[in-house]
């Protein structure tokens, strides 16, 4: 499972991108930009690895794992509210 610890990896990378974004960022617009920017890179990794881990379930007959991997649901739909905010909201601040 290298590819888990890679998307593991990568994900831990995109919260602390954030985490940066919130300590050095002055301006509220632009840090809460740049934190709804940061949280969908994480979000993708954290989306693909649950893609894998379900397809394994669903592959090897597993119906308990495949069922219990239905986050991956919640967390396109997390991406999805995020993106609208910063679309909407957020982005139009930050550039105002």
């Amino acid at each position: 499972m290298q590819g888990m610890q890679a998307a593991y990896d990568a994900e831990q990378q995109g919260l602390a991108a954030g985490n940066k974004i919130m300590t050095e960022t002055q301006d509220p617009d632009a840090r809460d930009a740049g934190i709804i920017a940061s949280a969908p890179i994480a979000l993708h990794y954290h989306v693909a690895a649950y893609g894998t881990l379900r397809s394994y379930a669903d592959t090897s007959g597993n119906d308990e794992a495949s069922r219990l991997m239905q986050t991956l649901d919640e967390r396109k739909q997390q991406d999805e509210v995020m993106t609208h905010l910063a679309e909407e909201v957020v982005n139009p601040k930050a550039v105002a």
